[in-house]
């Protein structure tokens, strides 16, 4: 079964106070079927990340800014 990766980019406009978002599909991408199940779906695993994370390169400007939530409870 194949795998797709979905990457979305923002690109500054002139004259636009909100960037563009630019979408990128980027695949198929298949299991290698020789090697074990885990090592198979690790494998899988950083071949969509590295495609993200050229994509993810793209972007030119900071639309949102992601944080974790601290775990403290109160």
């Amino acid at each position: 079964m194949a795998s797709y990766a979905m990457t979305a980019t923002y690109q500054q406009r002139r004259g636009f106070t909100k960037p563009r978002m630019i979408i990128y599909f980027d695949g198929p991408f298949y299991p290698d079927s020789a090697l074990p199940r885990k090592v198979r779906q690790e494998k899988l695993h950083d071949e969509v990340r590295h495609a993200m994370i050229v994509r993810s390169r793209q972007s030119n400007v900071q639309y949102a800014k992601y944080q974790r939530r601290s775990d403290s409870s109160e």
